[in-house]
């Protein structure tokens, strides 16, 4: 059968795998399957088996609902897992010596995957409730019956029952400036906390479910002492939580009681386990001493009470990448498992980016020392799990297959998924080469170049560049669905780490706050001029396209350059000015990445924004945006849209409804 290019509906047939979680004997994995909905457009997630050996793949959910972040039982007997099938996301128990799943039951929604005890018979979450009892107010002066409307417009948001809207005021009184989230939407007055459910011997017991937290603060990352006594989490729980941007660690009694501050952290959190033997505290996260781009770190401390940050050790300083981060694409299953796991008492196996690729690494939290334990410069690892024994199981993929289980015994590697072969069969896949270029003031910069199945390598090619957003973020060794349709229908694609991009150490990443649109614009432009050099693309068929930074960067280009044909700008931020005060980030983000206030620094927010220039365009330009994105506001295309249409030159605005920035991105 003759192959074909790929088109647009393609995208929709690709199936994706994840969180693999491997059963306390070693023998069995279970993992999230992701596949479309053929006439809805919606995606569905299941529960997947396989053998450890690869064999026997089987379902162990159906169904056209979502079933996600499984987790084993420390006896290997049952799987928890999270899902909507009974209206709102809730707990479920799936035993795997015989019967049906059942819901757990609680009256919260979860909100956080499924944590065991070490005993087996509870299991930790994290839910938003509302956190204020009588008397409270939410501001100064507030109506009498403003509790009222805020408890019932909190509860109602919790049961997304429709048939409440004709009783509940849907007027909005805001009063944080941490009230909202993209991909979330406006959660007002509800807080994050954290609960534990007992779980009964069989279904139909009702069981016994408490908050552990209470407060106005949001709380994360549950985790249990092994022995089952105390959870550890993050939380700010200071009136200063929505703009300081840090999170301290505590732990709470399991039989109830107040929190007792761990350590006092100046930065972020992500993820924390006890070890094995209770000594030791490992979490992932940073000390803020680049401000809100500091490369992420894996940390220990002595697991005891009333620690200052001294107390941290940074395992990973002298690595200088950041764990955790993985290069973008745009088909993946984007939930995943935790970046580190102990192997015992004395090390612990991490995941961190490194150069556009992934590595899993070893650490002895001892002596310090680290080994690689799988590295591939044209492949990336997203996601790991690891067996009692040690084997390894990852989520792979390259810039030329979308990801699939893998699991490494040793130096053996084997696939053990392999679900979208039918369209690697029937499709043309583009070949990726990594390059590198000389970038502005002399770094050395990593590049990805697809290029046409048929291409004869000497006729110089349509090219169009493809620049990430962040700026942290990071494209490389991984399979990008943008790219390969463009490729397979004869135009060159190239995508690439200018400065700012994560895995390149922190003096890198750093290198673009403040100066957006400065050195990385240049380091971007060099990139093209590096493959007009080499006889690969046509100087005089180039486009341009990104998305959120990358949107900025594309409508920043072509106010300073008319070498580009054609623009395809997504998300954009286009007037730094307005920015701060309408994303949800925008009032701490502005402050670090554009070197202040719109009132502090109002000349120098508009200089470097797209807008202050848009008389200069020529190139043809098709925005994309969400009409729900709080990240980077619709607003900030509107402004671009209107000012290149009212000039007359040629601009078309595609809006997707009810589309946030993380759901188009």
């Amino acid at each position: 059968m003759q192959k074909r290019p790929f088109v647009g509906a393609d995208i929709n047939r690709f199936i994706l795998v994840g969180e693999p979680q491997v059963s306390p004997n070693g023998q069995e994995i279970v993992f999230v399957r992701q596949e479309a909905g053929v006439e809805d457009n919606k995606s569905y997630t299941t529960l997947w088996l396989v053998n450890m050996d690869g064999s026997n793949l089987r379902p162990l959910t159906h169904g056209e609902h979502n079933d996600r972040s499984p987790r084993w039982s420390p006896d290997g007997h049952r799987i928890a897992f999270i899902s909507d099938r009974s209206g709102s996301s809730q707990l479920w128990i799936l035993d795997r010596r015989g019967g049906e799943a059942w819901e757990l039951g609680t009256d919260v929604t979860v909100n956080s995957a499924p944590v065991w005890a070490p005993n087996g018979k509870q299991i930790a979450f994290t839910a938003r409730t509302f956190p204020h009892g009588d008397g409270w107010v939410p501001y100064a002066g507030a109506p009498a019956d403003d509790y009222r409307r805020a408890k019932e417009q909190a509860e109602q948001r919790l049961a997304k029952k429709s048939n409440q809207k004709a009783q509940v005021s849907d007027v909005k009184v805001i009063t944080r400036l941490r009230h909202r989230l993209d991909g979330v939407g406006y959660f007002g007055d509800l807080r994050s906390h954290i609960f534990v459910v007992d779980v009964p011997q069989q279904p139909g017991e009702k069981p016994n479910c408490r908050q552990l937290t209470n407060g106005d603060f949001d709380h994360h990352n549950p985790s249990w002492s092994p022995d089952g006594k105390e959870l550890y989490f993050s939380a700010d729980r200071s009136p200063l939580a929505d703009w300081q941007l840090k999170q301290d660690l505590w732990k709470v009694a399991v039989e109830g009681g107040e929190p007792q501050q761990v350590l006092q952290w100046p930065g972020f959190i992500a993820d924390l386990s006890c070890s094995p033997d209770g000594q030791w505290i490992a979490f992932v996260g940073h000390d803020k001493s680049r401000a809100g781009s500091t490369s992420t770190n894996l940390w220990l401390l002595p697991n005891a009470t009333g620690l200052e940050a001294e107390a941290a050790r940074n395992l990973t300083a002298q690595l200088d990448r950041p764990v955790g981060h993985s290069p973008s694409s745009d088909v993946r299953y984007t939930a995943g498992n935790p970046p580190f796991q102990w192997r015992d008492e004395k090390h612990i196996i991490f995941h961190y980016g490194n150069r556009g690729a992934t590595c899993i690494g070893e650490v002895d939290i001892e002596s310090g020392q680290r080994r690689v334990l799988w590295q591939d410069p044209l492949r990336t690892a997203s996601a790991f799990d690891l067996s009692a024994d040690g084997h390894l199981v990852m989520q792979i993929s390259s810039p030329t297959r979308a990801e699939d289980l893998y699991v490494m015994k040793g130096s053996e590697e084997k696939r053990l998924t392999d679900f979208n072969r039918a369209i690697y069969e029937e499709c043309l896949v583009a070949p990726c080469q990594r390059l590198t270029f000389t970038g502005h003031q002399g770094w050395e910069i990593d590049g990805w170049l697809l290029t046409p199945p048929d291409w004869d390598g000497q006729t110089r090619l349509p090219t169009v560049l493809i620049i990430h957003g962040g700026p942290h973020g990071a494209y490389g060794s991984s399979f990008m669905f943008q790219a390969q349709i463009q490729a397979t229908n004869g135009i060159a694609v190239f995508y690439t780490n200018p400065r700012g991009s994560q895995g390149y150490g922190q003096e890198f990443a750093y290198a673009v706050v403040g100066d957006w649109g400065g050195g990385d614009y240049r380091d971007l432009m060099l990139g093209v001029d590096h493959l007009v050099s080499q006889g690969i693309a046509d100087e005089k068929r180039l486009g341009i396209m990104g998305w959120s930074y990358g949107g900025f960067m594309t409508c920043w280009a072509i106010t300073q350059t008319q070498r580009f044909k054609a623009a395809l700008p997504g998300a954009i931020v286009n007037n730094r000015h307005n920015f701060y005060g309408t994303s949800d980030i925008g009032y701490y983000f502005g402050e670090h990445h554009f070197g202040g206030t719109p009132w502090e620094q109002p000349d120098r927010l508009l200089e470097r924004s797209p807008i202050s220039y848009v008389q200069r365009v020529e190139t043809p330009v098709l925005f994309l945006h969400g009409e729900a994105d709080l990240r980077c506001p619709i607003e900030q295309t509107d402004q671009f849209f209107t000012a290149l249409r009212r000039q007359g030159k040629p601009a078309v605005m595609v809006r997707y409804p009810d589309e946030s920035h993380a759901g188009l991105v």
